[in-house]
């Protein structure tokens, strides 16, 4: 496979609707050259230090004590501040993991990916690399994010202040999304490029389809990567269906008390309380947006897989049915 092709390639792991640059590839290319050394043994002896210390700080300062403390109206601009630059960490752990190995890295900017806010960074050119060297990049991300979130929850515990504590916690939950493996995520690519395939879930698809025809050439070559591709084809349908189902149970008495929940907004807004209006809305609104997404994906392929079959039997119909006037077709 050469250059172009790999690029090419690489481009169809895209899912974003939109993005806007934030930071040039240059600004990111010298930044990323900067943490090379991490990517070593004192890197991973201060990345295990990190971890620990901020577990022993929140055990000390008793983290759930202080989050009972945490003021939204008062610290809502700290928090969100922390949030957006563990994140930002979080893309220059991908890209300088890119640098490290040789694959010059592109600009971090922000987008939409499906229908959700997120930050991006551009590392296109680490499917230049090997196989495991793209693990290490896909991987990175996460280590950086969860190293910003230890510092933060180290400065929660050492100096009492329950909004870096907070925001350490909501860093950890972001990191549950990106290690979750059956979305489009870091641990998803992780995988993917672990295995050998370009796209994971096409390749199941595909492996899928191969198994129900008794057709082997369209299934993976090596056993193993059968077995694992398979395998998660089953877990992905059956995460979505257990995710769909809880979806509607919760989904629907929120829909039936969102009249409430509007007007609770709307009072709180009035009496300058927005911490607490946007702690309202946050958990019904992200709730609503998860379950109209995944509807809205099983949907489309529900009936692109729809059409697919139909048009494949009236191919079939065609060929292997009779003429206009009622007679066979002749024989070629």
């Amino acid at each position: 496979m050469d250059e172009q092709t790999r690029i090419v390639e690489a481009r169809k792991r895209r899912r974003y609707v939109f993005r806007i640059r934030l930071l040039p590839e240059s600004v990111v290319g010298r930044l990323a050259r900067r943490f090379h050394g991490v990517f070593g043994l004192w890197g991973i002896l201060t990345y295990v230090a990190l971890i620990t210390t901020a577990g022993i700080a929140q055990a000390v300062a008793d983290g759930p004590r202080q989050l009972a403390r945490f003021q939204p109206a008062d610290d809502l601009a700290v928090v969100l501040l922390a949030y957006l630059l563990a994140l930002v960490a979080h893309e220059f752990g991908h890209a300088a993991a890119c640098s490290r190995y040789g694959a010059r890295p592109g600009g971090i900017g922000f987008a939409l990916y499906l229908a959700f806010p997120s930050l991006y960074c551009d590392v296109t050119r680490a499917w230049l690399l090997s196989r495991w060297q793209r693990v290490v990049v896909d991987v990175s991300g996460v280590v950086f994010e969860s190293a910003a979130a230890a510092v933060l929850a180290i400065l929660g515990g050492a100096f009492q202040q329950p909004a870096f504590t907070f925001a350490s916690f909501l860093v950890l939950s972001n990191l549950v999304w990106a290690l979750n493996p059956f979305g489009r995520f870091d641990m998803y690519w992780a995988l993917t490029d672990a295995i050998g395939v370009v796209d994971l879930r096409a390749e199941s698809r595909r492996v899928v389809r191969g198994l129900l025809r008794k057709d082997r050439d369209g299934c993976t070559e090596q056993t193993w990567r059968r077995v694992l591709v398979v395998g998660y084809a089953i877990c992905t349908m059956g995460i979505i269906g257990v995710f769909i189902y809880y979806s509607l149970r919760v989904g629907a008495p929120l829909v039936a008390h969102m009249p409430q929940i509007v007007h609770q907004v709307r009072y709180d807004v009035l009496q300058g309380r927005f911490g607490t209006a946007l702690g309202t809305v946050m958990e019904p609104a992200t709730m609503l947006l998860l379950l109209a997404v995944m509807l809205y994906r099983t949907g489309t392929a529900g009936i692109r897989l729809t059409l697919r079959q139909w048009l494949r039997f009236r191919a079939r119909a065609q060929v292997g049915g009779t003429g206009s006037d009622g007679t066979p077709p002749a024989a070629v």
